[in-house]
């Protein structure tokens, strides 16, 4: 954490175009991880692809760790990966901008077969 303080802090400038896609998606999670950490309130958290860059091994320690730290928060994911919204209480499917299909993931896997 002194490190973190000693560069500026969490919303300290950092050069994007010397991170690859995967490590700027790693800082933001990183930031949301220490944010969330030092409130009181709750939060909503929306993670568009938030893996999309990232290899498989390391989505699922992301996973893991977005499950542990935001258990008492709002999780809205965007996924196109079926993998990433398997453990979400709900899920909406989009076609054309309309909601397609909408409820426990087991649920609307099956209405989409």
């Amino acid at each position: 954490m002194d490190l973190v303080t000693e560069r500026g802090g969490l919303s300290a400038k950092v050069e994007l175009a010397k991170l690859s896609i995967g490590e700027q998606q790693l800082l933001v999670l990183a930031r949301s991880i220490l944010r969330n950490r030092a409130s009181a309130w709750k939060c909503i958290l929306i993670l568009d692809e938030a893996t999309s860059s990232i290899d498989n091994a390391m989505q699922v320690k992301i996973q893991g760790i977005v499950e542990k730290e935001f258990r008492e928060n709002t999780v809205i994911t965007v996924a196109h990966k079926l993998d990433l919204v398997r453990k979400c209480d709900t899920v909406i499917v989009l076609e054309d901008g309309r909601v397609a299909h909408c409820g426990a993931p087991s649920d609307v896997l099956q209405e989409e077969h």
